[in-house]
Protein backbone atom coordinates (compact mmCIF):
# COMPACT_ATOMS: atom_id res chain seq x y z
CA UNK A 1 0.00 0.00 0.00
CA UNK A 2 2.39 2.48 0.44
CA UNK A 3 4.34 1.35 -2.69
CA UNK A 4 1.15 2.71 -4.33
CA UNK A 5 1.11 5.73 -2.97
CA UNK A 6 4.71 6.40 -3.79
CA UNK A 7 3.96 5.60 -6.98
CA UNK A 8 1.19 8.21 -7.33
CA UNK A 9 2.67 11.22 -6.35
CA UNK A 10 5.84 10.47 -8.40
CA UNK A 11 3.64 10.42 -11.10
CA UNK A 12 1.49 13.50 -10.42
CA UNK A 13 4.40 15.39 -9.50
CA UNK A 14 5.60 14.09 -12.93
CA UNK A 15 2.46 15.47 -14.98
CA UNK A 16 2.71 18.38 -12.38
CA UNK A 17 6.27 19.23 -13.65
CA UNK A 18 5.69 18.43 -17.51
CA UNK A 19 2.50 20.74 -17.32
CA UNK A 20 5.18 23.46 -15.76
CA UNK A 21 7.31 22.54 -18.38
CA UNK A 22 5.22 23.29 -21.44
CA UNK A 23 3.28 26.62 -20.11
CA UNK A 24 6.95 27.92 -19.47
CA UNK A 25 7.87 26.85 -23.40
CA UNK A 26 4.93 28.01 -24.61
CA UNK A 27 5.10 31.71 -22.86
CA UNK A 28 8.61 31.53 -23.64
CA UNK A 29 8.10 31.73 -27.14
CA UNK A 30 5.62 34.35 -27.33
CA UNK A 31 2.55 32.40 -27.01
CA UNK A 32 -1.19 33.16 -26.05
CA UNK A 33 -0.20 33.13 -22.59
CA UNK A 34 1.33 36.62 -22.40
CA UNK A 35 -0.79 39.41 -20.67
CA UNK A 36 -2.44 42.16 -22.99
CA UNK A 37 -0.11 44.80 -21.23
CA UNK A 38 2.97 43.11 -21.69
CA UNK A 39 2.12 42.84 -25.38
CA UNK A 40 1.49 46.44 -25.86
CA UNK A 41 4.62 46.85 -24.07
CA UNK A 42 6.58 45.14 -26.44
CA UNK A 43 4.72 45.99 -29.42
CA UNK A 44 5.39 49.43 -28.71
CA UNK A 45 8.84 48.21 -27.76
CA UNK A 46 9.51 46.72 -31.54
CA UNK A 47 7.71 49.96 -32.30
CA UNK A 48 10.98 52.15 -30.79
CA UNK A 49 13.47 50.16 -32.70
CA UNK A 50 11.94 50.33 -35.81
CA UNK A 51 11.45 53.61 -36.46
CA UNK A 52 15.03 54.40 -34.36
CA UNK A 53 12.51 56.70 -31.92
CA UNK A 54 14.51 58.93 -29.18
CA UNK A 55 13.56 58.72 -25.93
CA UNK A 56 12.17 62.84 -26.20
CA UNK A 57 9.72 61.05 -29.26
CA UNK A 58 8.99 58.14 -27.74
CA UNK A 59 7.69 60.30 -24.75
CA UNK A 60 6.30 62.56 -27.09
CA UNK A 61 4.25 59.19 -28.56
CA UNK A 62 3.36 58.39 -25.29
CA UNK A 63 1.31 61.07 -23.79
CA UNK A 64 -0.31 61.09 -27.33
CA UNK A 65 -1.40 57.67 -27.36
CA UNK A 66 -2.50 58.18 -24.10
CA UNK A 67 -4.82 61.34 -24.34
CA UNK A 68 -6.20 59.30 -28.23
CA UNK A 69 -7.08 56.59 -26.32
CA UNK A 70 -8.96 58.61 -23.40
CA UNK A 71 -10.53 60.66 -25.93
CA UNK A 72 -11.04 57.76 -28.63
CA UNK A 73 -12.80 55.29 -26.07
CA UNK A 74 -15.02 58.81 -24.94
CA UNK A 75 -16.15 59.38 -28.58
CA UNK A 76 -16.58 55.52 -28.88
CA UNK A 77 -18.85 54.82 -26.06
CA UNK A 78 -21.16 57.65 -26.80
CA UNK A 79 -21.07 57.22 -30.18
CA UNK A 80 -22.47 53.31 -29.04
CA UNK A 81 -25.32 55.11 -27.02
CA UNK A 82 -26.64 57.30 -29.78
CA UNK A 83 -27.41 54.37 -31.78
CA UNK A 84 -28.51 52.67 -29.11
CA UNK A 85 -30.83 55.42 -28.67
CA UNK A 86 -31.47 55.51 -32.26
CA UNK A 87 -32.03 51.63 -32.50
CA UNK A 88 -34.70 51.60 -29.83
CA UNK A 89 -36.52 55.09 -31.06
CA UNK A 90 -36.86 53.18 -34.81
CA UNK A 91 -38.29 49.85 -32.78
CA UNK A 92 -41.15 51.73 -31.23
CA UNK A 93 -44.84 50.78 -32.57
CA UNK A 94 -45.09 55.15 -33.02
CA UNK A 95 -41.66 56.83 -34.42
CA UNK A 96 -41.05 60.65 -33.49
CA UNK A 97 -39.12 61.47 -36.72
CA UNK A 98 -37.93 64.75 -35.21
CA UNK A 99 -36.47 62.42 -32.27
CA UNK A 100 -34.55 60.04 -35.00
CA UNK A 101 -33.43 63.12 -37.30
CA UNK A 102 -31.89 64.73 -33.92
CA UNK A 103 -30.42 61.61 -32.97
CA UNK A 104 -28.68 61.20 -36.71
CA UNK A 105 -27.79 64.82 -36.67
CA UNK A 106 -25.27 63.70 -33.21
CA UNK A 107 -24.10 60.19 -34.38
CA UNK A 108 -22.82 61.89 -37.46
CA UNK A 109 -21.17 65.07 -35.48
CA UNK A 110 -20.07 61.76 -33.40
CA UNK A 111 -17.97 60.76 -36.68
CA UNK A 112 -17.36 63.79 -37.51
CA UNK A 113 -15.43 63.81 -34.37
CA UNK A 114 -13.54 60.82 -34.76
CA UNK A 115 -12.41 61.29 -38.08
CA UNK A 116 -11.04 64.60 -37.12
CA UNK A 117 -9.12 62.76 -34.04
CA UNK A 118 -7.60 60.30 -36.51
CA UNK A 119 -6.10 63.03 -38.95
CA UNK A 120 -5.54 64.90 -35.41
CA UNK A 121 -2.88 62.11 -34.66
CA UNK A 122 -1.85 62.02 -38.02
CA UNK A 123 -0.96 65.63 -38.44
CA UNK A 124 0.94 65.25 -34.31
CA UNK A 125 2.84 62.36 -35.66
CA UNK A 126 3.89 64.23 -38.39
CA UNK A 127 4.95 66.88 -36.02
CA UNK A 128 7.07 64.29 -33.55
CA UNK A 129 8.47 61.92 -36.09
CA UNK A 130 10.80 62.66 -38.96
CA UNK A 131 9.96 62.56 -42.32
CA UNK A 132 11.98 59.04 -42.58
CA UNK A 133 10.04 57.79 -39.75
CA UNK A 134 6.75 58.69 -40.68
CA UNK A 135 7.46 56.77 -44.09
CA UNK A 136 8.19 54.11 -42.24
CA UNK A 137 5.72 54.06 -40.24
CA UNK A 138 3.19 54.11 -43.12
CA UNK A 139 4.79 51.60 -45.14
CA UNK A 140 4.40 48.97 -41.81
CA UNK A 141 1.08 50.04 -41.14
CA UNK A 142 0.09 49.25 -45.12
CA UNK A 143 2.07 46.26 -44.71
CA UNK A 144 -0.46 44.97 -41.28
CA UNK A 145 -3.46 45.95 -43.12
CA UNK A 146 -2.87 43.78 -46.13
CA UNK A 147 -2.04 41.03 -43.46
CA UNK A 148 -5.40 41.67 -41.66
CA UNK A 149 -7.61 41.57 -45.20
CA UNK A 150 -5.54 38.27 -46.02
CA UNK A 151 -6.58 37.30 -42.26
CA UNK A 152 -10.21 38.15 -43.35
CA UNK A 153 -10.29 36.30 -46.32
CA UNK A 154 -9.22 33.35 -44.90
CA UNK A 155 -11.30 33.61 -41.94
Amino acid sequence: MHTKLRYTVACLAAVLLLSCMVTLNAYAQGGASRWPAQRRYEKTDDFSKTLNLTPEQQEKIKKQQSMNREKGAELRNKLRDKMLELREELEKPQINKDRVNVLVAEIKTLTGEQLEQRVDNIISMKQILTPEQFKKLHEKKKEKDKEKKKERRAG
